[in-house]
């Protein structure tokens, strides 16, 4: 049943992004770095992705992305691709002297979806957004988001939007360990050199400090409303534990 519903989920997002943005073939990816603010343009043809280059479908394998991306690299020279596990790519994008990171993440459609390219891939930054509890305000139910923590996208199972909750402790599935998290952030710290982020390593936790972020609010009908606020977290956790089916999870908490 829960598979199910998954699939359904999956199936619906999928349709949105498809109907809002459209597919088409493209002469270039691009992604918005949010810790930097730098624009990533890559002169990549795909032959089917959504406006945006954040899902892209090619028949491609990830070594064979990586091939042509060296070749673009060599003749760019304003970038470098490294591999990471779990079939993904980091991108270092550098200009004016300043660095991004960017992912190139294969994931998996539902079996009872049927694409017209053998592989799908997501290219983004290691930003996400985490939907907070809703409260009740004068225009109905109203819900809240933070925006620009960051996740290494790659090392979650079957979560391809970059973006979670923390809905209940949801539990998310995990492919690493909380060694190639830490690892992660070690190399987050080495690139945004000037981002201030403080990391603590416990036996199954992880907890940024001092964490700059925005929260936005998101009206009854879905869209956002004008209200931003800037504020830093005190914390920002990932607790690493077993499921009931012995899968490694983390959860997500914060403190303001």
């Amino acid at each position: 049943m829960k598979k199910t519903i998954c699939l359904t989920l999956t199936l619906c997002v999928l349709t949105l992004i498809t109907s809002c943005t459209g597919y088409k073939k493209l002469d270039k990816i691009r992604a918005t770095d949010y810790f930097s603010g730098i624009e990533c343009t890559i002169p990549l043809e795909i032959p089917s992705g959504a406006m945006t280059s954040e899902f892209l479908h090619t028949d491609d394998n990830i070594d064979e992305i990586k091939a042509k991306l060296d070749d673009i690299s060599s003749e760019e020279g304003n970038f470098t691709v490294e591999d990471l596990p779990y079939d993904a790519l980091l991108i270092v994008y550098t200009e004016d002297s300043k660095n991004a990171l960017y992912l190139f993440q294969e994931y998996q459609l539902g079996e009872h979806y049927d694409p017209k390219h053998s592989h799908q891939y997501r290219f983004s930054d290691f930003s996400t957004y985490l939907t907070m509890s809703s409260q009740i305000s004068k225009d109905g139910l109203k819900s809240q988001r933070l925006e620009g923590i960051p996740i290494p996208h790659h090392l979650l199972r079957d979560v391809f939007t970059g973006n979670y909750h923390d809905y209940n402790e949801k539990k998310y599935v995990i492919n690493g360990s909380i060694k190639e998290f830490y690892e992660f952030y070690q190399m987050f710290q080495k690139y945004y050199s000037d981002y201030p982020l403080d990391i603590e390593k416990e036996d199954t936790a992880l907890t940024l400090k001092n964490l700059p972020v925005n929260i936005k609010y998101i009206c009854p009908r879905g869209t956002l409303n004008h209200e931003i606020e800037s504020i830093q977290l005190k914390e920002f956790k990932l607790n690493f534990f077993e499921n009931d089916d012995s899968e490694p999870v983390v959860t997500f908490s914060y403190t303001i």
